[in-house]
């Protein structure tokens, strides 16, 4: 219910203005440089977070599609898993008959059923670990996506006006930081995206 909540949040038109490219932040950049300014200046530092924002994007955008299944396909694997887990519980206790048997047959059928049993605990050990990693991946996962979802319901409002023959600026990149910062975290949904402010001024 949660998932879909944030899922239908997130398929709120959105379309990323082509004017905002990796390419112009570049330029800002570069003009920065050529102008002198210090790597340390805020302008510059404004510039470089927008820039790794955008980065991010790319890779959200490859992760996305898994990132989401994760969450989606969570209860569907972990019945799986327990399904898996109740078989273990059937197959735990096998039935020994020592019938017509002599004690050296009794003493390796003996051998041979601990050494199932000993197979079937480590099995169903190993699949507890999993079950219990992928509750806490789960959880982890629904925590991320409601910060995200926050944080871009804080960004909503966002108005950044794209001005390609504008000088580079401390309030143009921290603007352009805010944007980027909005693409990112759009991308971790692949079925749509949450809201964007960007308008661009032409010559």
């Amino acid at each position: 219910m949660w998932l879909s909540a944030c899922l239908g949040f997130a398929a709120t038109a959105f379309a990323q203005d082509a004017e905002f490219t990796a390419q112009l932040i570049k330029s800002r950049l570069m003009d920065l440089r050529i102008s002198g300014v210090a790597a340390r200046d805020e302008t510059v530092k404004a510039y470089e977070s927008a820039q790794s924002f955008l980065r991010q994007a790319v890779s959200h955008d490859r992760d996305a599609a898994s990132y989401v299944d994760a969450l989606t396909a969570a209860p569907r694997r972990e019945s799986e898993i327990q399904l898996r887990m109740d078989a273990f519980e059937v197959a735990e206790s096998p039935p020994i008959s020592f019938s017509g048997l002599s004690l050296q047959e009794q003493g390796e059928q003996i051998r041979l059923t601990r050494a199932e049993l000993l197979e079937a605990k480590k099995a169903r050990d190993r699949i507890d670990r999993r079950l219990s990693n992928r509750e806490t991946n789960a959880k982890l996962n629904r925590s991320r996506l409601g910060n995200i979802v926050t944080r871009l319901g804080e960004l909503a409002d966002l108005d950044v006006r794209i001005d390609r023959q504008a000088p580079p600026s401390l309030d143009e990149g921290l603007q352009w930081s805010a944007l980027a910062e909005q693409i990112a975290l759009n991308a971790v949904f692949p079925s749509g995206r949450v809201g964007n402010g960007c308008t661009h001024q032409h010559d």
